[in-house]
């Protein structure tokens, strides 16, 4: 039996599917203007941002593949790959190398409304959203400093637990579980 207030919510999401698509994504755009900006003003190189524009020079100039951070055998080096994608892009400069946090930082936040708006509704995903873009200086610095993945760790493990939620909200029968697991 549902409640008055998912009845609601269910008709006023029936009048603005637009804007439930779109509210999102602005957000997550004025995120990336944020991050670009403190990229450009605030972003200063230490020992582990330089650890990994190593990495990433020498995987776009084709010298290295490393599956590991240098020194940090249990640190994936996923961040610095996009990083050298970034480079082989747009060029070498700390602006190029800061777009792979970026962009997972991004992919936080719509994972992190997609999570909220699976298990409650659209307006828990968009508070949501909106809490995410707004938690603090060392969340926000650390969604453009190359420093070992915490933007791919927060993004990743949010789209896994909106995938297992959806898989569970929509119970599905072994053998499709048995995929989903893979």
């Amino acid at each position: 039996m549902k409640s008055v207030y998912c009845e609601m919510m269910s008709v006023q999401e029936k009048k603005s599917p637009l804007m439930a698509g779109v509210t999102p994504l602005f957000l997550a755009v004025l995120y990336a203007v944020m991050c670009l900006y403190g990229s450009w003003k605030g972003f200063t190189g230490n020992f582990d941002t330089g650890t990994v524009e190593l990495m990433a020079v020498n995987i776009a100039k084709g010298d290295d593949f490393p599956l590991f951070w240098y020194g940090l055998h249990y640190a994936g080096a996923l961040e610095a790959y996009i990083a050298a994608a970034m480079i082989r892009l747009f060029g070498f400069s700390e602006l190029a190398l800061t777009l792979s946090p970026i962009t997972f930082s991004i992919l936080w936040i719509i994972a992190t409304s997609l999570l909220f708006t699976e298990i409650i509704d659209r307006k828990a995903g968009l508070i949501a959203a909106i809490a995410v873009i707004f938690s603090g200086y060392f969340s926000w610095y650390y969604s453009f400093a190359l420093s070992g993945g915490y933007s791919i760790i927060l993004a990743l493990g949010t789209l896994i637990m909106w995938l297992g939620v959806r898989v569970y909200r929509r119970n599905p029968s072994r053998a499709r579980l048995c995929v989903h697991s893979l």
